[in-house]
């Protein structure tokens, strides 16, 4: 049974009218995209003036350092296999080939010994190859320390051999 404080209360209270109500929830509706609206503006403008000009700093940045070590890789970076190179034996007039890895080796062994029979040995069994230093040669396949050449230019084009990676260099 109703008391007569909740019978005042109900008379002083007034009931909104249906359509009130639907006025009512499709203006906090309208409230509530105007309002994310202007989130989005915001969170644009924010974007705009501040996050996006870093990037590109950051970009440039990026670019720049990716263009300063390809610049310096190529000025370190030795032959690749498939390119041509000159063969150079520095201060030397000629560069020795092993006609193998193996014959190179003994080369090398020959040359640190100062065994000049053991070199016109090898060189008389066709073992060694004697080219000028400078001559022009194709980079066929590379081990540690040593590359396989086709020979381009010169007295003896076309025998290929092995020497020194650093015996190479690119033209």
């Amino acid at each position: 049974m109703p008391t007569a404080k909740m019978q005042l209360e109900r008379e002083i209270t007034p009931v909104p009218h249906k359509k009130t109500l639907k006025r009512a929830g499709k203006s906090k509706a309208v409230l509530g995209l105007l309002a994310l609206a202007v989130a989005t503006t915001l969170c644009y403008m924010y974007y705009v003036s501040v996050i996006q000009p870093e990037l590109r700093a950051q970009q440039k940045i990026a670019a720049r350092n990716s263009q300063l070590e390809n610049e310096a890789w190529s000025k370190f970076k030795g032959p690749s296999i498939g390119n041509e190179v000159v063969l150079d034996a520095g201060a030397a007039d000629e560069v020795m080939l092993g006609v193998t890895e193996s014959d190179y080796g003994k080369i090398i062994e020959a040359f640190v010994g100062k065994d000049q029979d053991q070199l016109r040995r090898m060189e008389s069994s066709g073992r060694l190859n004697r080219v000028s230093n400078g001559t022009k040669a194709l980079l066929m396949d590379t081990t540690l320390g040593n590359a396989k050449v086709k020979i381009l230019s010169g007295e003896k084009p076309g025998r290929s051999g092995w020497l020194s990676i650093e015996r190479t260099r690119n033209p």
